[in-house]
């Protein structure tokens, strides 16, 4: 048990990002900070690799197909972010927790 006087290190919270599909195949762009750890994604464009992790604001799985150009999403990411070198850029679905249609 720490002393009273000591602090703890802050737990760091996973990343959450808000981002806009702009093309078919959970192709995104516009990605903004929402809370956890930042990353710098800039303003490129990524194609997020997984369709078994999405969902609409009631917590029910959907299809890639229900997400439309220009749908906000919300994707919640796990604590290791690896990008593919290409373009757009690829996040596998292992760095995914889940996209959620806003």
């Amino acid at each position: 048990m720490p002393h009273p006087h000591q602090r703890r290190a802050p737990i760091q919270k996973n990343p959450v990002y808000s981002a806009v599909i702009y093309d078919k195949n959970l192709r995104v762009n516009q990605m903004t900070w929402i809370s956890g750890e930042k990353y710098n994604f800039g303003d490129s464009k990524y194609e997020l690799q997984t369709e078994e992790k999405i969902f609409n604001l009631k917590g029910n799985k959907i299809e890639v197909g229900d997400l439309k150009i220009g749908d906000k999403v919300k994707i919640y990411f796990t604590s290791d972010i690896a990008v593919l070198e290409t373009y757009p850029g690829k996040i596998e679905s292992k760095c995914i927790s889940k996209v959620v249609k806003q």
